[in-house]
């Protein structure tokens, strides 16, 4: 993994909001692309994206990474 992006990681893990954009700029276009072969419409598939980061920011901010 490239060292910007073990960065991003680092942010994101740490409840910083700026890496959660950084992610998300990072990986929006790409995953709503893959997402879009198995959706019909492109707006389906990013609504499906846009709900999959939402999650993955409210789990984050429950979960205590220093304790890993």
């Amino acid at each position: 993994m490239a060292n910007q992006e073990q960065e991003i990681i680092r942010m994101f893990k740490s409840g910083d909001q700026d890496g959660l954009r950084l992610l998300f700029d990072l990986y929006y276009a790409p995953l709503c692309a893959y997402a879009h072969k198995y959706f019909d419409s492109l707006d389906q598939a990013e609504d499906i994206v846009q709900e999959a980061f939402i999650t993955l920011w409210e789990k984050n901010s429950r979960c205590n990474w220093s304790s890993r």
